[in-house]
């Protein structure tokens, strides 16, 4: 996604990976790096991490035979990560107060694909 911003793909990783859109915060939450397994050979990666205020949630999406789409609330999500610096980051949120968008319902809640190549 070369052509987006990373918070543009951000928010287009989330349509395609769990079936939710919204309004993505273009401030920049932080970033983590984790090792992509599925690759050959296995890279490192970095992941620039962004809030969205999710919106609506599709029944259908593109990955949506790959992964399941459940919510936690911050804590929970923060314990079942497995990379130690994206769960610092979920974790982070319960200090936060951010500015939520006029459109969206109050919800303080993190979304977790599963992705079966990422142990959880």
């Amino acid at each position: 996604m070369a052509w987006l911003d990373d918070s543009a793909a951000a928010a287009m990783e989330a349509l395609q990976e769990a079936g939710v859109s919204g309004r993505i915060d273009g401030t920049l939450l932080g970033t983590y790096r984790y090792t992509k397994h599925d690759l050959t050979p296995p890279r490192p990666l970095a992941v620039s991490v962004f809030l969205l205020w999710v919106e609506s949630q599709g029944r259908s999406w593109p990955e949506r035979r790959a992964r399941r789409r459940r919510w936690f609330g911050i804590a929970e999500a923060a314990r079942r990560v497995a990379e130690p610096d994206l769960a610092a980051l979920i974790a982070s949120l319960e200090e936060r107060d951010p500015a939520r968008p006029k459109s969206t319902r109050p919800r303080r809640k993190v979304a977790r694909v599963r992705d079966p190549a990422m142990p959880f």
